[in-house]
């Protein structure tokens, strides 16, 4: 018995060897794209957060005469949900401590950029008229007026208008790894703390105004939103 025993356990302690083996090759790739499908849907939830903010602050924006202050204001309770704390069973105090670091981060732009893209500087030179002190665009009876451009523009009444925002957010890499890799890949010329990813054959793939976000860990992701005005848009 003893002789047959033998190869058998040796045989077994080869397979040991060999799984082993298999794991430390295999091991860390696998956990390297678990890390990457998590980051992934961890930013697949966070850009449909930020369609939805940034249709919703087009909306306010839409009944309150294009003012940026009551877009940024709509935009910073979208935003909310990046900022709580999951750790505070209290409601009100954490949706409220979540505003004021949303409304910190639309106030100072350092993680989030608005820009308004329509209506645009033309729109107000052709179409505005003085009320006072500002310049308003006509919003009443538009579907009594033309629809075809005046004076050389190169858009209508009615395109003057629409209200189209853009909402850049830098949204931050939370999944373990994804700050190093994304920072390492999207910028070039930048050092890193893992020696082979050092190699001059790993093409830089990020623009350099992006690399503002990358080097903190952060990843820009945009949303467009479009909507009819309500009032007439408004600029001082």
């Amino acid at each position: 018995m003893s002789v047959l025993r033998s190869p058998l356990r040796a045989w077994s302690c080869r397979q040991k060897g060999a799984a082993l083996t298999e794991f430390i090759i295999v091991g860390p790739i696998a956990i390297l794209l678990t890390f990457v499908m998590l980051q992934a849907g961890l930013l697949y939830m966070a850009k449909l957060t930020l369609n939805n903010a940034t249709f919703m602050a087009a909306r306010h924006g839409a009944l309150n005469e294009a003012q940026v202050g009551s877009i940024k204001d709509s935009l910073a309770k979208g935003l909310i949900p990046f900022h709580q704390n999951a750790f505070n069973g209290n409601d009100v105090t954490r949706l409220g401590a979540a505003y004021a670091l949303a409304k910190v981060d639309v106030t100072a732009g350092l993680n989030v950029r608005l820009e308004v893209l329509s209506p645009s500087e033309e729109a107000f030179r052709v179409y505005g008229i003085k009320r006072g002190s500002a310049t308003v665009i006509p919003n009443d009876n538009l579907e009594f007026r033309t629809a075809e451009p005046v004076r050389g523009a190169s858009i209508s009444l009615r395109d003057a208008n629409v209200l189209r925002i853009k909402v850049t957010y830098a949204y931050e890499l939370k999944v373990p790894l994804m700050q190093a890799i994304v920072k390492r890949v999207m910028c070039p010329f930048t050092d890193s703390d893992v020696r082979g990813w050092e190699k001059p054959s790993l093409l830089p793939l990020g623009a350099l105004s992006d690399c503002s976000y990358y080097l903190r860990g952060r990843i820009p992701i945009v949303s467009y939103a479009t909507v009819q005005m309500q009032t007439p848009a408004r600029r001082s």
